[in-house]
């Protein structure tokens, strides 16, 4: 079961046009630490992937819908077809580093990246944010509370500015509100709720 603040940047990505995996497990022999040596079995966040024609007729009509923050990021790169892998924290005032034993497995599983540059791009995600080869953009991001420190080598991007966008969203296109009983998610039926019969 998801906490709030991953059920804030699930529905933050999948807005922005984005096709998610939720908790997927990397497993002891996939995780690899700076050793070499096998690490514990681990569950990231969420991976996803945009093609570069996502559109929605009652959503993302154009790039205005999108996240400024967030296309800045990955509009700098040029690419057709972007993938994420992001780390969510909900605790305030978190502070840490994030083990990027798990990565290698993320990438595979994501499936975007040849074979031949994998060992590239898994080495240049150990150091940064982001790696970009032949129109294919694969970035770490880092969505926590506004009072956390984000971690070496991941784009920050706050939960609240993700509630903000997703509050915006909805604004935007109160045909979504009329729906709101039709999502499976009780956290985005109430902001579709909320706003209803805040409009009245």
């Amino acid at each position: 079961m998801k906490n709030f603040a991953e059920e804030i940047a699930y529905w933050y990505f999948r807005l922005n046009g984005f096709f998610l995996i939720e908790n997927y497990v990397s497993h002891h022999s996939e995780n690899l630490s700076g050793t070499g040596q096998r690490t514990n079995h681990a569950d990231n966040d969420l991976l996803g992937i945009r093609p570069s024609n996502v559109k929605e007729g009652v959503g993302i009509r154009s790039n205005s819908d999108l996240c400024e923050r967030l296309e800045q990021l990955l509009n700098g790169s040029n690419c057709t077809l972007i993938g994420i892998i992001c780390e969510v924290k909900g605790a305030e005032n978190w502070a840490g580093q994030i083990s990027g034993s798990r990565l290698p497995s993320c990438v595979r599983r994501l499936g975007i990246i040849a074979d031949d540059i994998l060992r590239e791009c898994e080495l240049a995600l150990g150091e940064t944010h982001l790696f970009n080869f032949n129109g294919v953009g694969l970035y770490k991001i880092f969505a926590g509370m506004a009072s956390s420190t984000p971690p070496d080598g991941w784009f920050p991007i706050t939960i609240e500015q993700m509630l903000a966008f997703v509050e915006t969203r909805l604004a935007n296109y109160d045909e979504k509100t009329r729906a709101w009983n039709h999502y499976d998610s009780p956290l985005m039926q109430y902001l579709l709720y909320r706003h209803r019969q805040n409009s009245r």
